[in-house]
C-alpha cells in the first residue's frame, strides 16, 4: 500500500488461460497433461500467488552467463563477471540462458517458453564452473563466493545457483557468502546436484535457510541423477523434452 512503481513499469496481469508461448506444451511442470497434478497448475498458481509488483523483483542467476540480447528475457541493468571480477557479465556456455528462461521467460507473448516467475528481472552473474573448450580454467571458490556477495549487494531478492561441486566437504567460503546474502534478506537457491546420490556441496553443507532443489520426471518420480537426502527442500522438473524446449531460448 502506498508503494509506487518506477516509471514505465507495468503491474503484473493475471492470466486467465494457458499462455500462448510456442513451447508451452513442453512445460509439463506448468501443465502436465499426461499426469495431472504433477505440475504447479500454472494459471491458478499465478493467480493465487501473484506478487503485484513482480517487475520489481530481481533474480540473480549465478551461472555461465545469459545471452544479453534475448527477446524473451527481461535483464536487469546490472550484471557481473565473477570469473574475471569485471563488469558486465560474460558468456561461458548456454546453461545460464536456459536457467534464466525457466525462471523468467516472458509468458503469453507467442514465443519461446513461459517463465515460472514471468515478469521478474534477471541479473546475470557469470562464472565458469568447468574447464571449457575455450581453454578457460574453472572459476575458484572465491569467484563463486564473490558472485553470491555481488548479487546480495546489488539488489537481488533471489539468488539462483544451479550448480554443485564434486567434493564431500562443506565449502566455508561459499557458506559464508550464503550467510551474508541471507543477512541481506535474499532467498538463496541451490541445486541438490546431478550425481544421483546424497545432496552435493555446497547445498549439503549450506546454512539451513538455503533452499535446496532436487529433480523429478513428468511421472512424479525422482530423476535418476537427482541428489537426495534430508537437506532436500523441494523438487522441480527435469526432463529431456523440457530441456530441449529451454534450449530453444538460446
Amino acid at each position: 500500500p502506498g508503494r509506487c512503481r518506477p516509471e514505465g513499469q507495468q503491474r503484473f496481469l493475471l492470466p486467465d488461460a494457458a499462455p500462448n508461448d510456442t513451447y508451452f506444451s513442453y512445460q509439463w511442470n506448468l501443465k502436465n497433461v499426461s499426469y495431472p497434478g504433477i505440475d504447479i497448475n500454472y494459471v491458478n498458481a499465478r493467480n493465487a500467488f501473484a506478487f503485484p509488483y513482480i517487475n520489481d523483483i530481481i533474480v540473480a542467476v549465478v551461472d555461465n552467463g545469459v545471452y544479453n540480447n534475448h527477446d524473451d528475457l527481461h535483464l536487469y541493468n546490472v550484471s557481473y563477471n565473477a570469473h574475471t571480477g569485471g563488469i558486465p557479465s560474460g558468456l561461458y556456455g548456454d546453461h545460464g540462458t536456459k536457467v534464466a528462461g525457466v525462471i523468467g521467460a516472458t509468458a503469453n507473448n507467442g514465443k519461446g517458453i513461459a517463465g515460472v516467475a514471468s515478469g521478474v528481472k534477471i541479473m546475470p552473474i557469470s562464472i565458469c564452473y568447468t574447464d571449457n573448450e575455450l581453454g578457460i580454467a574453472a572459476s575458484t571458490t572465491t569467484n563463486f563466493a564473490n558472485a553470491i556477495r555481488f548479487a546480495a549487494n546489488n539488489g537481488a531478492r533471489v539468488i539462483n545457483n544451479s550448480w554443485s561441486f564434486d567434493t564431500s566437504s562443506p565449502i566455508s567460503e561459499i557458506n559464508n557468502a550464503i550467510t551474508y546474502a541471507h543477512g541481506k534478506g535474499c532467498i538463496v537457491v541451490f541445486s541438490s546436484g546431478n550425481k544421483g546420490s546424497a545432496v552435493s556441496q555446497p547445498a549439503a553443507g549450506a546454512p539451513s535457510a538455503t533452499l535446496v532443489v532436487g529433480a523429478i520426471d513428468r511421472n512424479g518420480y525422482k530423476s535418476d541423477f537427482s541428489g537426495y537426502g534430508s537437506s532436500l527442500d523441494v523438487v522441480a522438473s527435469a526432463d529431456t523434452n523440457l530441456d530441449n524446449s529451454c534450449k530453444l531460448l538460446a
